[in-house]
């Protein structure tokens, strides 16, 4: 069976791929995703303050990401200069 794939950038996103029987697996992924946002943030701060960047040049943002419902809780990670 393909799995199934879903671009997440809104709640309106969230509502559209969430089902009673996804809502599990969804709720650890999304966490993940939340986890590793902070761990990035965290790390992003301490380099420019280490670097002595001025404030917000080393800011960590996201345009959303692909949850893919195969109930397997991986994750890939890109890193990009905008």
């Amino acid at each position: 069976m393909e799995e199934k794939k879903y671009q997440i950038k809104t709640m309106q996103d969230v509502f559209n791929c969430v089902t009673m029987d996804n809502i599990n697996n969804f709720i650890i992924d999304f966490r993940g995703v939340i986890e590793t946002y902070i761990a990035f943030r965290n790390l992003s701060k301490t380099i420019g303050e280490v670097e002595g960047l001025p404030p917000g040049l080393a800011e960590v943002s996201s345009e959303g990401y692909t949850w893919i419902d195969d109930g397997k809780h991986d994750k890939t990670v890109k890193i990009a200069i905008k």
